[in-house]
């Protein structure tokens, strides 16, 4: 797959829209990067004022992609720590990502909530409580 600016705005638009994450392929990220060095060398060389608008245009939706998914792979975490349900559409580093994610969460739930060990001791008896029958 070729990334082109267009690329860039379409994937950005299905993030931006989907509840869960869109599927890209494996290699997006580094094909981005490749895109976006192309561009940034092309600038250098002509200066033309277009290319440099197209170029901040693509860093800020890429930029956009990112905090998206991220936000989408948290979320999902929470899901999966409730539910037992894996994301779709992980890309490895995600997956990784994914999976650190839930580690943490259950590591601060497991501290969180580690109560103090009480022991009681009852110096008389209690007295018996007696409800009464309302009807």
């Amino acid at each position: 797959m070729e990334v082109t600016f267009e690329k860039i705005r379409e994937i950005y638009v299905n993030e931006k829209n989907e509840p869960n994450l869109a599927q890209i392929s494996e290699d997006f990220f580094e094909k981005v990067y490749e895109y976006l060095k192309f561009k940034e060398e092309a600038y250098e060389k002509t200066k033309d004022e277009k290319i440099l608008v197209e170029l901040k245009n693509a860093k800020r939706m890429v930029d956009e992609i990112l905090n998206i998914r991220l936000k989408k792979i948290i979320e999902s975490a929470i899901i999966f720590l409730k539910s037992g349900t894996l994301p779709t559409n992980l890309l490895k580093k995600e997956e990784e990502l994914f999976f650190k994610i839930i580690d943490w969460m259950k590591e601060y739930k497991k501290e969180m909530i580690k109560l103090p060990k009480v022991k009681l001791k009852i110096k008389k008896d209690v007295p018996k409580i007696e409800l009464e029958d309302k009807e």
